[in-house]
Order: C-alpha cells, then structure tokens, then sequence
C-alpha cells in the first residue's frame, strides 16, 4: 500500500517521485536558500541546516565574532520577546547598556585615499539593551529620537586612544586615523531569532594606516528641548553605555582579502537597513 507523501518530503525531477525520509532534524535547507530567509521565516517548524558530521565545517575566527545573534539558532521565535512602549515615564529607573553583537574582523588602510577606502568588515553592530525598574527589557520608542551612538579608535591593548595620526618625531599631524560615518542612529531591526531589538550600525568606517587596533562605542543621550530646564541650563549631550570592540587588523591594501558577508549583515539589508553591500575582494 502506498501512502501519500507530504510536499515536504518529496522532490521532483524529470517526471521521477523519490520519497525521502524525513529526519528529526526538520528539513534541510541549502546554504543558498539560507541566505535568502526573510521576515517570512517566522513559522512554526522552523528550517535548520544540515547538521551531519560530513557536511559541517568548523567555525571560523570571524563567525566566532558574531557573539550568537549572529549565528541561526535552533529555534525562532513567533511572538515578541521585548515590550515596545510608546513612552515610558522620565521618573522610571532604568538601565542602558551596549553589547556589540558583530564584531569588525579587518580592514585595509587606506592611506591619503579617502574616497576610495574600504570599510572595516564585517561592520561593527551594537545593540541598545534597555532594561524598566522590574529588569524587563523594553524598547522605549519616544526615547530613540534622543539616543545616538559614536565610534572612536582606541590601540589594539585598548589603552590609548588613536584618534589622529602621529608622525616619525611623535608629533601630531592633525589628520584622523578613523574616518567615514561615526556616528549612528537607532535601527529597530529583528535579529535571526526573530527578537526585535535597537541596534545602531557602522558601515562606512575605515582607517588611515596599517596595525592592530580596537573600537570604542558610546551611548549618547541628546538633550530634549521640549524641557524647559534643558533650554535654560544649556544640556548637552551625556554618555549613559559604552562597549568595546574585539581588536581587529588593518592591513596593507595588497595584502587585503575581504570576507563575505554575514548573515547578519545580509538580513539586515533584507529588512533595509542602510549597509554597504559590496561583493569580496579577493587577490
């Protein structure tokens, strides 16, 4: 007796039908196919990869950077995770703290050509961890207009601050060595778990010359001038997280191979966030 089987379970090719045994793993998906998940992904059995011995390939240095938001996990989630409020009340203690979910890996200097400098890759990735008075996280949406984020350069220990170049003679010679847009808006994205989250990007970030360097973000939150006392006492800006990078390389441009993307990176893009989606350079 033959039974039917599910449209999951059967491949077609040249008019021949082969049933294939469905494993406990779920179904298969290709690396092809991977790339490709969207928003859409978000259903009850969720794809996984091939996890058989034959077919994995261990992790690379760059994937371990990704910290786990930047890995698929075994499950994604069909409900949110995080309460979105449209405000929360000033008078509440709360928490802010950064985790940087993608780590730069390297980069090539890019000496007096600014124009024509290649990014750090992957680009770097924080995400805004806020937490309400009850240790709840929360995604405060009135708030994100006043939140900014800032990179600078630090040494590869993370000691010293590298902001400009210094000459032979140790002299300053007033030209930066970080360059590109430092400075980033909120992004409300979801994750590959599906988890919504506040996540500020860096794209367009390269660096003047060679060396092992680390990366400093800063939480800024900006003044809000619809306060009276704001505009009477001149805020400014105050610091509230900061994170640091993992210490990356910069090499020389001939020496440069730049890595593909991550799937972070990719479906990020999906969902339209404003990244540099450039093809590998190899040599």
């Amino acid at each position: 007796m033959l039974l039917d089987p599910s449209p999951s379970d059967v491949h077609v090719a040249s008019g021949t039908v082969c049933t294939v045994e469905r494993q406990s793993l779920g179904p298969m998906i290709s690396p092809k196919d991977r790339n490709k998940l969207s928003i859409n992904f978000l259903s009850d059995e969720p794809p996984r990869a091939n996890t058989s011995s034959s077919t994995r390939s261990p992790s690379s240095p760059l994937s371990r950077r990704a910290r786990g938001v930047n890995r698929f996990g075994t499950t994604l989630g069909r409900t949110e995770d995080v309460e979105v409020a449209t405000e929360i009340s000033s008078d509440q203690p709360r928490t802010y703290r950064l985790e940087i979910v993608q780590h730069p890996d390297r980069t090539a200097e890019f000496g007096n050509s600014a124009l024509t400098r290649l990014p750090l890759a992957p680009p770097l990735i924080a995400q805004l961890v806020l937490r309400d008075p009850s240790g709840r996280t929360v995604i405060d949406e009135s708030e994100l207009p006043f939140l900014v984020a800032q990179l600078s350069l630090l040494s590869g220990e993370g000691g010293s601050p590298m902001d400009y170049l210094i000459d032979s003679r140790g002299h300053n010679t007033g030209e930066r060595l970080l360059y590109g847009n430092l400075v980033s808006s909120p992004h409300l994205l979801r994750n590959l778990q599906g988890r919504r989250g506040v996540y500020f990007i860096f794209p367009d970030v390269g660096i003047r010359q060679r060396g092992r360097f680390q990366l400093k973000v800063a939480l800024m939150r900006l003044p809000r001038f619809d306060d009276p006392e704001a505009l009477i006492h001149g805020a400014v800006g105050s610091v509230i997280a900061e994170a640091r990078s993992l210490p990356f390389d910069v090499y020389p441009l001939r020496d440069y191979v730049a890595p593909a993307q991550t799937p972070l990176t990719q479906y990020f893009l999906q969902q339209g966030a404003r990244m540099i989606a450039s093809p590998p350079r190899s040599l």
